[in-house]
């Protein structure tokens, strides 16, 4: 092993989940504030919020995240530019 090897001992690994686990869930919202507003529709603070999250059997599909409202304009663009 290197010198910059890393060992990741399963005591680590508990560890960090535990952390993961016992954090308290911020929801995004607050994470806007009035300098960002304009940028964070309800439409992305729900998307993120569906992709974001750490069970994937519990995660947005990438099918399910195309039809989401928040990608509306894009197929609407799309139906209204076709040749």
């Amino acid at each position: 092993m290197g010198w910059c090897s890393i060992l990741i001992t399963q005591e680590y690994l508990v560890g960090m989940m535990f952390l993961i686990i016992s954090y308290p869930k911020k929801p995004w919202s607050k994470f806007v504030t009035s300098e960002n507003a304009a940028l964070c529709p309800d439409a992305a603070i729900d998307i993120l919020s569906k992709m974001l999250v750490y069970d994937h059997a519990e995660r947005i599909t990438p099918k399910e995240a195309m039809e989401h409202e928040y990608f509306a304009p894009v197929r609407e663009h799309h139906a209204a530019n076709k040749k």
